[in-house]
């Protein structure tokens, strides 16, 4: 556990025994609170009228609220306002990334994907044994030819429109094997693969482009921060 989440599980009349000052234990006190208001700061309106449209839209996804009709800025603004208090879902809450294995960081997500998707669980075992694989060769792959490191690749693929991409390559996969009825591991494999391995070479890249397009969504960055890498084809 956290500092903070230590101390918040003690009582006031704890911490203010040990030997802070007063003034120092007060101060401290003010920290863990303010941290903690901090993760579910309600916005004011004066900050949300100075969003953009995008930010404004994925404002309102992150609350799960659609904006039906919303053609004007105003229309997104007027609706951001009405739900400033509504709180942000969890499944759209940055997920704190360490510096595991990226396979391990994205195993819960496998599970879940597939558990949504098939009751079978001969075929989830299967698919976190050909997406481990997966993730430990090519992770290698592009450490060494990208010079990039596992742990801030792994902190990218959780960001939109990256996590979003990557969920629908692994729902896409459980679909397949349901369909043909296959856990053959050759067969598995090579459907990951041809979505996967431009998938983790653009986090790598941090290039969203071809996230942005699939989702249907724009204003995302003109190229990768990492162009001057990237070769055409496979690398």
């Amino acid at each position: 556990n956290s500092a903070r989440e230590r101390a918040l599980a003690r009582p006031p009349s704890y911490v203010c025994s040990m030997n802070f000052g007063r003034l120092l234990c007060f101060l401290f006190l003010l920290l863990i609170i303010g941290s903690c208001l901090a993760d579910d700061k309600i916005p004011a309106e004066a900050e949300i009228r100075k969003m953009k449209v995008k930010e404004l839209r994925k404002f309102l996804d992150d609350r799960g609220l659609p904006c039906d009709g919303c053609v004007e800025k105003a229309d997104f603004v007027k609706k951001a306002i009405a739900a400033k208090s509504t709180p942000i879902l969890d499944s759209k809450k940055p997920r704190v990334v360490n510096k595991d294995p990226i396979e391990k960081q994205w195993a819960p997500i496998v599970a879940e994907v597939c558990e949504a998707e098939t009751d079978n669980e001969s075929y989830c075992k299967q698919l976190k044994n050909i997406v481990d694989g997966f993730f430990f060769q090519y992770m290698r792959k592009y450490k060494r030819d990208l010079s990039v490191q596992e742990y801030h690749a792994a902190e990218v693929s959780f960001k939109h429109p990256y996590f979003a991409v990557g969920k629908i390559i692994l729902k896409e996969v459980v679909q397949f094997m349901v369909k043909e009825n296959t856990k053959k591991s050759e067969k598995v494999r090579a459907k990951l693969e041809a979505r996967a391995v431009p998938w983790l070479r653009d986090v790598c890249l941090e290039n969203p482009n071809p996230m942005f397009e699939e989702l249907g969504e724009t204003g995302g960055p003109s190229s990768g921060k990492r162009k001057g890498r990237r070769a055409g084809g496979e690398l």
